[in-house]
């Protein structure tokens, strides 16, 4: 973010004004997120740029939505439900409803989250993750073997990770990557 300014006096005021909008996004977002929780599988910046590859799809015949479904919105939404293939149901419900909103994707999404295949779980596994719980796992950067420490303790009781069980971070990642891992684990959590 570049602010502008001639002066001390015009860069404090924007710098407030920028802050502000800010602060009132973040406070939406948590907002968004709590009416539905199955927003924590996405950033605001993700959930606004489906939104507009949606509307982008539905703009061509019906004919091609699947192609371009497939390929633009479809790895989003299989993050709620890693089976789903078809996306034609979610792109006619989008068009009648004439839908824009990040409210409206919140109504869609929760539909895909509710009957998900992510929700069902094994049965009777002991392991030395805590099923039903958070689990933080620190590795270190420099450590080679931590993927493969992953990928055994998830093995350990017969799961492959998906990308709302693991958040590998870098210098690049945000707070509210970190933010929607957290509020995917306690939500994972109120389901069991």
């Amino acid at each position: 973010l570049i602010l502008q300014a001639k002066d001390s006096e015009n860069f404090e005021n924007y710098k407030k004004e920028w802050t502000n909008k800010l602060n009132k996004w973040k406070k939406g977002g948590v907002e968004l997120r709590y009416n539905y929780p199955c927003l924590a599988y996405f950033t605001m910046n993700e959930a606004q740029h489906l939104i507009a590859m949606i509307n982008r799809i539905l703009i061509f015949e019906n004919q091609y939505w699947d192609d371009l479904a497939s390929k633009y919105i479809l790895p989003y939404f299989q993050r709620l439900d890693y089976s789903l293939q078809n996306t034609s149901e979610i792109l006619s419900e989008w068009k009648k409803a004439d839908k824009k909103s990040l409210q409206s994707l919140g109504e869609v999404a929760s539909k895909i989250w509710k009957n998900s295949s992510n929700n069902k779980r094994a049965s009777n596994q002991i392991t030395s993750l805590h099923q039903g719980k958070p689990n933080l796992i620190i590795l270190d950067a420099n450590n080679n073997k931590g993927f493969t420490t992953i990928l055994n303790l998830y093995k350990s009781i017969g799961m492959i990770p998906r990308a709302e069980h693991v958040l590998i971070c870098k210098k690049t990642t945000t707070e509210e990557e970190v933010e929607c891992l957290l509020l995917r684990a306690l939500q994972c959590t109120s389901i069991i």
